[in-house]
C-alpha cells in the first residue's frame, strides 16, 4: 500500500472560506496495475506482469507511472513470449479522485484474452458522490488479415468500480452504473485500424458513500495484432454537497469571528 497526503475535493472546494483546509491520506491499495493474459482456447494457460508504486512517482497531487516493453511471466517468473507483450502503460492518479490511463498490447502467437485491472485507490469517503466514466479501445491488424477485439464478460470491453475489497483480483467492488461501456466487438479490415468509444454521458449520482474506485478492461484480441485502450474515472461530491460544505465553512468562519 502506498500512502500520500491526500485533500479531499470538497475541502479544496471550500478552503477560500475557511482558515485551513484538513487533510486525510489517499492509499494505493495493491499493485498499480495487473495485467493478466490468457489463452482464448485454453483459459487456464495464463502469464502476467505487474507494476507496482515504485514506478512511478507523485508530482503535487498527482501521481504518475510510464512503463514501455514489458514481458508477461508464467506463474513460475519465466518470461512467456506465447502471450505477446505490453508496449506501454501511461497512467495519472489524481487526489481528487480520478484515475486515468491508456495502455497498448501486441497479442501474442494465439488470440489471447487480456485483463488489464487498475489501482485500487481508496480515500475519505465521499458521502454524496456521483461519478462519471469514459472508455476508448482500438484495434490495429499487424499480419494482413484483419484484426478483432471481442468481450469476454458479459457483452462489454470496460467497467469501473467503487468501494472495493483490498486484495482480490479483479477487485470485488460496486459496479458504476455509468458502466459498463465499449459494448460488442471492435473490427479491423487488413492492415486497418477501428475503435469504439463510450462514456456514461454526465455525471451521474452513486447513492452511498464511496471511499475508493477502480477500473477493469477485459478483452480479447487476435493473434499478432495490436489493442490499445483509454480510461479515466473520476468521483466527486454531488453539487449539492459541495454547497454544503460552503455554508459550513461560512458558518465557522463567523463563530471565529
Amino acid at each position: 500500500m502506498f500512502q500520500r497526503p491526500f485533500r479531499a475535493f470538497g475541502l479544496i472546494v471550500a478552503a477560500g472560506l475557511l482558515a485551513s483546509a484538513s487533510t486525510a491520506v489517499a492509499d494505493l491499495n495493491g499493485d498499480l496495475f495487473r495485467i493478466t493474459a490468457r489463452s482464448a482456447a485454453n483459459p487456464s494457460d495464463w502469464a502476467s506482469l505487474i507494476i507496482n508504486s515504485s514506478e512511478g512517482s507523485w508530482n503535487g497531487d498527482v501521481f504518475t507511472v510510464s512503463v514501455t516493453n514489458r514481458m508477461f511471466r508464467d506463474a513460475g517468473g519465466a518470461v512467456d513470449t506465447r502471450f505477446g507483450r505490453l508496449n506501454s502503460l501511461d497512467a495519472e492518479i489524481h487526489e481528487d479522485p480520478s484515475v486515468a490511463a491508456n495502455f497498448n498490447v501486441q497479442g501474442g502467437v494465439f488470440n489471447t484474452i487480456y485483463s488489464v485491472e487498475s489501482v485500487l485507490l481508496s480515500f475519505p469517503a465521499i458521502a454524496s458522490a456521483q461519478g462519471f466514466a469514459s472508455a476508448q479501445i482500438g484495434v490495429t491488424d499487424q499480419d494482413g488479415d484483419g484484426a478483432t477485439i471481442a468481450p469476454t464478460n458479459g457483452g462489454h470491453l470496460y467497467r469501473a468500480y467503487y468501494n472495493s475489497l483490498p486484495g482480490t483480483h479483479p477487485y470485488d467492488g460496486t459496479l458504476f452504473s455509468g458502466s459498463p461501456l465499449l459494448p460488442g466487438s471492435v473490427v479491423a479490415g487488413p492492415n486497418g485500424s477501428n475503435i469504439l468509444f463510450g462514456d456514461s454521458g454526465s455525471f451521474i449520482a452513486i447513492g452511498v458513500p464511496v471511499s475508493d474506485i477502480s477500473a477493469l478492461f477485459e478483452f480479447s484480441v487476435s493473434a499478432f495484432d495490436l489493442a490499445a485502450g483509454t480510461s479515466t474515472f473520476t468521483v466527486v461530491p454531488a453539487p449539492g454537497a459541495v454547497g454544503l460544505l460552503g455554508l459550513a465553512g461560512l458558518a465557522m468562519a463567523r463563530r471565529r469571528r
